[in-house]
Order: structure tokens, then C-alpha cells, then sequence
């Protein structure tokens, strides 16, 4: 009984995946991600119809592409999860999924995001990204981005990356990076506060959501105990079918408003209409285990 409900849930999932995937095709025939796959893979890519070295303009791409990149990381984290929905290790994911899924994804293809805000805090969230990991290229694809798009930033974002560049003291630097951090994570949660919330997102879905997000990356000894305890660890396994329920039906939302196209339309259509359905499923089979388990 417990496997047929998961399996009609997980066949729901990847339904949105599918949709989401047919949303990337969408926007790339639009203009995202229109280089030829080939060029890429001979490391040249084609710009005002001459071919130049992809290494000396990658970090153009990223930036220019950032949202699409974005869309089809939560795509691949989403199937590769759940090929491993039973591992004790499943709820170091949560997080991740629920934070691309339901506000990163909101923030890039909500119309109540301008476009100048949009492009501020992808260039925020990639330059954060390369000042934060070591190698002599991320210090370069850090160095040209922000040369060329600096003036996107406002002047308290400037000057946290200005202090970054300028001190020696590799403390303070990872202080400053944490502050940078801290500052988009802000920035983020602001751009998300003026989008118009999904219908089905009730604040009951957000506050279970909330109450599973780190405590595992916080060190809770009970929960990563319980977490290897064979009589606990299938709860993980239903939260992470919760979170991706939750987080693909708000990201294949915002991708079909966004795209306007009416084949997903059609497709979105069926797909909502049956998300408090499995929705009830997952919670009522919940319940079931949790009861016998008290006797």
C-alpha cells in the first residue's frame, strides 16, 4: 500500500520535471542557451557571427544565462534525489530544493521582479559565487565580471566585494564572504516579498517546509541520529516527497506563467489539478505509518 502511493507520487514528480524540461525548450527557443552544442564541446562558441575561445568569455555566458543554468541544475538535482529518496543523507537536500524551487526560480520568472532587479542580484549571486571558491580562474571569471557589470550593483553591494578584494587576511576575507552571503540571502527574501504567493503554497505548507531546513547541517544529534535509525529514517523519505511536491508544482508554475506557451498551459493544467489529491495521499499514508508505529 505505502509503495503504490509513493510510486503514484513519484510518477507525479516527474510529470512537473517533464514540464519544467519542456519549459527549458521553450525558453531556449527564445534566445537562452542558442549556442550550437558542438561549438561548445570544441571550446569556441560563435558571437556577431565569428568564433571566439569559450574560456575567454564563460563567465559572460553564465551571467547572461543564469537563469536557465539555474532552472536545469533544480532539474537534475530533482531526478538524481530521486533516484536515492531512501538514503539516511536524503535531508541534507531539503534546503537546496525547496530554496531554487520555491524562491530563487519565483524571483528570476515572476513578473513582479523587474528585469534591472533581476540582473542585479544574478551578477550579485555569481560574483559571491566566484570570490567564494579558490583557483586562479575563478579569481579571473570574478575579475572580468565585475569590471564589465559592477555598475549594476548598488554602492553598499560594491563596496562589501571591494573589501573582499582588498584585504590579505584570509579571516576577514571569509567573514567578508559570509557577510556577502548573508546580504543576498536578504536580497533574495526582498525580491520575494513583492511576488504574488502560488494559490496552493498555504502558509501550513511553508511552515512544514521551515521546520525541516538545517538542522541536520547545524549539527542536531538527535535528528542525524534518527536520521541511521531504520524505525525513524522513512519520515526523511516522506518529507523529501513533501519538498519536491511543494517546490516542483511552485517552479513548473512560475516557468508556464512566465512562458505563456499554451501546450504547457494544457499540460500545467492537468498538473495542478491534481496536486491536493497526492498532496493528501502522502499525508494520510503518513499518518498511517505514524499510528502503527504507536501501537
Amino acid at each position: 500500500m505505502e509503495e503504490n502511493i509513493l510510486e503514484e507520487i513519484e510518477n507525479y514528480i516527474e510529470r512537473m520535471i517533464n514540464c519544467l524540461k519542456c519549459g527549458v525548450s521553450v525558453l531556449e527557443r527564445r534566445g537562452y542557451g542558442n549556442q550550437k552544442i558542438n561549438d561548445f564541446n570544441s571550446g569556441y562558441i560563435q558571437m556577431s557571427g565569428i568564433f571566439i575561445p569559450l574560456k575567454s568569455i564563460d563567465y559572460r555566458i553564465l551571467y547572461d544565462h543564469y537563469e536557465i543554468i539555474l532552472l536545469k541544475s533544480f532539474i537534475n538535482l530533482i531526478e538524481n534525489t530521486l533516484k536515492y529518496q531512501k538514503s539516511p543523507l536524503i535531508s541534507f537536500t531539503f534546503r537546496t530544493i525547496q530554496e531554487i524551487g520555491i524562491m530563487k526560480l519565483d524571483v528570476f520568472f515572476a513578473n513582479e521582479v523587474s528585469q534591472d532587479e533581476k540582473d542585479r542580484i544574478k551578477l550579485f549571486a555569481l560574483l559571491t559565487d566566484f570570490i567564494a571558491m579558490d583557483g586562479p580562474e575563478f579569481n579571473e571569471q570574478f575579475s572580468k565580471l565585475y569590471t564589465h557589470e559592477n555598475h549594476r550593483l548598488s554602492s553598499s553591494e560594491q563596496q562589501v566585494f571591494n573589501n573582499i578584494i582588498s584585504t590579505q587576511d584570509q579571516v576577514v576575507e571569509k567573514r567578508l564572504i559570509k557577510k556577502a552571503r548573508t546580504n543576498l540571502g536578504n536580497t533574495f527574501e526582498n525580491f520575494h516579498k513583492k511576488i504574488t504567493p502560488h494559490p496552493f503554497l498555504t502558509k501550513d505548507h511553508l511552515k512544514i517546509l521551515g521546520s525541516w531546513w538545517s538542522h541536520l547541517l547545524h549539527g542536531n544529534p538527535f535528528l542525524i541520529n534518527n536520521a541511521f535509525d531504520p524505525k525513524a529514517s522513512w519520515r526523511d523519505e516522506y518529507r523529501f516527497y513533501a519538498v519536491a511536491l511543494i517546490s516542483c508544482l511552485s517552479a513548473t508554475r512560475r516557468i508556464v506563467n512566465y512562458s505563456k506557451d499554451p501546450s504547457l498551459i494544457s499540460n500545467s493544467n492537468s498538473i495542478d489539478s491534481e496536486f491536493n489529491l497526492q498532496w493528501n495521499k502522502l499525508i494520510v499514508s503518513w499518518k498511517e505509518i505514524e499510528r502503527l508505529q504507536k501501537k
